[in-house]
């Protein structure tokens, strides 16, 4: 075989896995740069993803925004032994739960008594992310 002849073949191999890792590494981030940039709503925001363009309920937690699908309503209860019971329905969570407008993680605050606070406290409130990420 010619020297010359392996060399190319060399130099082609090199960079084609040159191009090959560009497209798989760079490409995607681009992509993405572009259809945000463009003003398109396509987002996936700390887990959650807003593609469709629609809203997801939450409440406000000391303005944390925590999504009521990971939350559960608790019923009013007395004082017990793990406690200070609570006087009306409330939030509470069973595991931590991500803020999905600013990514902080926040545990149940109260188990025994009100949680993350009462229902009239925090009413469910519709989140939009494009409109909310302004403020």
């Amino acid at each position: 075989m010619n020297k010359s002849f392996v060399i190319l073949f060399a130099i082609l191999f090199i960079c084609i896995v040159i191009g090959i890792f560009y497209y798989f590494i760079f490409a995607r981030e681009t992509t993405e740069t572009i259809q945000l940039g463009s003003g398109s709503k396509n987002m996936v925001q700390h887990g959650v993803d807003f593609s469709d363009g629609k809203s997801v309920d939450v409440i406000d937690y000391q303005g944390h925004y925590l999504l009521v699908s990971s939350l559960r309503v608790g019923e009013s209860h007395p004082p017990h032994a793990t406690g200070p019971g609570c006087p009306e329905k409330h939030w509470h969570a069973e595991s931590a739960v991500t803020a999905v407008n600013d990514g902080t993680v926040h545990s149940d605050p109260l188990s025994g008594g009100c949680g993350f606070g009462t229902l009239a406290e925090r009413p469910v409130m519709m989140y939009f992310p494009n409109e909310l990420l302004a403020e």
